[in-house]
């Protein structure tokens, strides 16, 4: 009984140190830091007022980099370029009737030359009055005065051409700022403004979330420091379910000024009042990840 009561110790014994030895094998290596994934936002607005005729997105929508978000009323600005559209298209005709205008005139200007040449010449011979002479000679200076004027009529067309063509690119650049566009590929958290409503600059119409730009900002203690560097890899953990995913992360930014510890965040050492921010880039294609989610990182 003795040396079967000795054995079944024995047994129990192993047992519980394997166990434990198993338990500390499996044992994850514990978090350099811990900290919150983080996500750039974006206050979007339009660059004009205006009445709302168009909000094209919802909350929690996806969209990329460029898309349509909301139109502001144009219909003022479409009336004025169409009457400066059709004022510009009056000027080719207006450049082609003082063209008409010249030819005429040159030729009337080598009719008189002529006459003048002929004039002279009685003149000289005797078969033409001064009075003739002075009579040609008005004829053919009034025409050269005309023919004259003809240029600046010209550069006045092509000025007016000039000022209507700059009126109509600054209506065109606001007809442009009145399309609210997507700065980034993000996801909808907040609809500021409804359809309807009036807008204005600064005022903002929605609020994108660059979801796919996501960061993770840690603290640690100035030992640490001297461990990580920017661009360097990390591995980055995060729970999902009853799992832990990790991912691989890059040192974007080091503080270069300690701060004291958020309450809400842990550090490695407990103890330690000041500690610097760290943020890390980390891919989010998948969208697994959002803002707020907690989360540690190994050096």
């Amino acid at each position: 009984m003795d040396y079967r009561k000795s054995l079944l110790i024995t047994v129990v014994i192993s047992a519980f140190f394997l166990a434990g030895l198993s338990g500390c094998e499996n044992d994850e290596q514990p978090a350099d830091a811990y900290g919150q994934f983080s996500a750039d936002t974006y206050l979007v607005s339009p660059e004009m007022g205006g009445l709302i005729t168009s909000l094209n997105v919802r909350l929690g929508d996806t969209v990329e980099k460029g898309d349509t978000l909301a139109l502001v009323d144009t219909t003022t600005l479409h009336l004025k370029w169409q009457e400066l559209r059709t004022q510009m298209e009056k000027i080719p005709i207006q450049k082609s009737q003082v063209l008409s205008e010249k030819q005429v005139l040159e030729s009337q200007l080598n009719t008189l030359r002529k006459e003048y040449k002929r004039t002279q010449n009685m003149f000289q011979s005797g078969a033409a009055t001064q009075q003739q002479m002075d009579q040609i000679e008005g004829k053919l200076e009034e025409a050269n005065r005309r023919l004259d004027t003809f240029k600046p009529r010209t550069e006045l067309l092509n000025q007016e051409m000039d000022v209507l063509e700059e009126k109509i690119r600054q209506i065109e650049d606001q007809l442009h700022n009145a399309i609210v566009l997507a700065p980034v590929n993000g996801e909808i958290s907040a609809v500021v403004t409804r359809q309807g409503e009036m807008a204005s600059p600064g005022k903002p119409v929605v609020e994108i979330v660059a979801i796919q730009d996501i960061y993770l900002k840690v603290f640690v203690s100035e030992n640490q420091l001297s461990q990580i560097k920017i661009g360097e890899s990390v591995s980055v953990q995060f729970d999902e379910g009853n799992s832990i995913v990790k991912k691989e992360g890059r040192i974007r930014h080091i503080a270069s000024k300690a701060e004291f510890t958020p309450q809400n965040i842990q550090t490695r050492e407990n103890r330690v009042d000041l500690v610097y921010a760290v943020e890390i880039d980390v891919s989010n294609k998948d969208r697994k990840l959002k803002s707020g989610m907690p989360g540690d990182v190994t050096f």
